[in-house]
């Protein structure tokens, strides 16, 4: 494949997300996010929230474990990864569906979740005026969009595409991913459209090995200041920033 063509391909037979061991794990970034949530809404309510781009399901279990009144859906391009989610017995009651994030919300999916979440998942999009359009849509009037991603403070965009030859199954496979959008151009595409839109960085202390036999995935550095850092195999910092947008 040519570096032209590059694309998102997610390798099922070498993610993670296939497998049934990681529920019980409370990552940093899903006690950040529960932390947010709490901040942001009156977290005693009953509310519908959808995890667009919901992997195995593993962010919604432990949101369900805290919020265990709300209403929790989730959606993923990858048919094995909700395959993984439906068979995982915490999981039973959500609603599980494969969905494409770039196909736009038609009929009886449009304004239905109080509350979507999207986290890891913007950065394989060279343009996000589309799936952004689309998780509007999926939201209700009032409703609040959380969205975390490679949002760069200075105005410059990145697209990047690599080629992962570590492993035989990716070899001479061009893909497009951590894409950096500006938090400018978001600014300018939803202005008009909601009713606010912030940016803040998502904490992370955890510290991450690297994988030697997979560079590509992330792993933690501390600099000069004692600040956790994150990379990969491309040596591009990667600072997660949460971005929430009351609709």
């Amino acid at each position: 494949m040519d570096a032209q063509d590059a694309r998102y391909m997610a390798f099922p037979e070498l993610s993670p997300y296939v497998k049934g061991d990681r529920y019980e794990l409370l990552k940093d970034d899903h006690k950040y996010f529960i932390a947010k949530l709490r901040r942001t809404l009156d977290t005693a309510k009953v509310f519908s929230l959808c995890d667009a781009g919901c992997g195995n399901g593993e962010m919604i279990y432990q949101f369900k474990k805290v919020f265990p009144h709300w209403k929790f859906t989730g959606h993923d391009f990858t048919q094995e990864f909700i395959d993984a989610a439906k068979r995982y017995p915490g999981l039973a009651g959500v609603d599980f569906a494969r969905k494409d994030l770039l196909d736009p919300v038609t009929g009886a999916d449009r304004e239905r979740f109080d509350v979507i979440f999207c986290s890891s998942v913007f950065q394989i999009f060279t343009s996000i005026e589309k799936p952004l359009t689309n998780l509007l849509d999926l939201c209700k009037t009032g409703g609040t969009l959380f969205v975390d991603g490679l949002f760069n403070p200075y105005d410059i965009e990145v697209r990047l595409q690599y080629c992962d030859n570590t492993q035989d199954k990716t070899r001479g496979q061009w893909r497009t991913d951590w894409n950096q959008h500006t938090q400018s151009s978001i600014r300018r595409f939803l202005d008009g459209k909601v009713r606010s839109v912030t940016f803040e960085e998502v904490v992370n202390e955890l510290d991450i090995p690297k994988n030697e036999k997979a560079p590509i995935n992330r792993w933690t550095f501390r600099d000069a200041a004692g600040k956790n850092m994150a990379t990969n195999g491309t040596h591009l910092i990667m600072p997660r920033i949460l971005m929430t947008v009351v609709k």
